[in-house]
């Protein structure tokens, strides 16, 4: 059982984050249910904060649901969370290798989502909201310009395909500003 788990989640450890191509064969037989079945397991590692834990199984989770953005695009937040959490909790927020892992994450989340289009408002709201966390990485990092490139790419896509109104574009919105602030003290 153990060889059968491990295997499983080998094709995540070998997985380079990135998504699905229409028309390519599943990464193994059964993969969807099986990419579903890690996902549950790496989100219950997550909420009992096992942050190193439960990377492998999300990982895999990503790996094998790439035909199924939405999921995969979850699999990747939750992941780039762990990572995010794993640095604050063991590390103290100075590994920047974690740091690297979860914006690469976090870029995969919402690159997955985006993939649906406009007219899925749901993976819409979602990619704005992985955009943000990554910006706050990008920002803990210092990397001040790409921070702010992501922040107004967030805004931009919450204001077209949600309009001014939306509550995704309004957080866009505070968080830039938060941004600019941050900025500003740090130059000082």
């Amino acid at each position: 059982m153990f060889a059968t788990i491990n295997h499983v989640f080998k094709v995540g450890d070998s997985w380079k984050m990135r998504g699905g191509k229409p028309g390519l064969p599943p990464v193994m037989e059964d993969a969807e249910a099986v990419g579903k079945q890690c996902y549950v397991l790496g989100q219950q590692m997550f909420a009992a904060e096992a942050w190193k834990e439960c990377q492998r199984p999300l990982r895999a989770a990503a790996a094998l649901l790439m035909h199924q953005p939405f999921q995969q695009g979850a699999a990747c937040h939750y992941l780039a969370c762990a990572y995010f959490h794993e640095n604050n909790r063991a590390h103290g927020g100075k590994n920047e290798k974690l740091m690297q892992f979860a914006a690469g994450a976090f870029q995969s989340a919402a690159a997955a989502r985006l993939s649906l289009g406009p007219k899925h408002p749901k993976a819409i709201k979602e990619a704005v909201g992985s955009l943000l966390f990554l910006a706050r990485v990008l920002s803990e990092l210092k990397d001040w310009g790409n921070a702010e490139r992501v922040h107004v790419q967030a805004l931009e896509i919450a204001r077209d395909a949600l309009g001014d109104g939306a509550e995704e574009t309004k957080q866009c919105l505070q968080s830039l500003m938060g941004l600019k602030q941050r900025i500003k003290q740090a130059e000082t």
